[in-house]
């Protein structure tokens, strides 16, 4: 999925409609926070790059709960990389690393 610097969801493609179980059109400028709640409030870019703190967690692949429409949360593994197109934001990768137990 593509994002703002804001952190708002731009674009969805069919494989994170299928992972987090929504429609694509649904998610369309809602915060990435809906999909992974850790991300609620934190700065998403930081000095016109992906903040180093996130950057680190990926990097060292700390999982992120996320969840699906369903309510069911997994652990995922989330990828961020800066785009510097002509419109500025960030694509998010994620991989279900496996459901949490209810």
């Amino acid at each position: 999925m593509a994002l703002d610097d804001e952190g708002l969801i731009q674009t969805c493609s069919k494989s994170c409609e299928k992972l987090f179980g929504y429609p694509a059109a649904e998610l369309l400028g809602h915060h990435v926070s809906l999909l992974l709640p850790k991300l609620e409030g934190v700065a998403l870019v930081v000095r016109n790059e992906v903040n180093p703190r996130l950057k680190y967690l990926c990097h060292c692949a700390i999982p992120f709960l996320a969840r699906r429409r369903d309510g069911r949360v997994f652990a995922g593994e989330v990828f961020f990389n800066r785009l510097h197109s002509l419109q500025p934001g960030l694509q998010v990768i994620v991989r279900n690393r496996g459901m949490m137990p209810s």
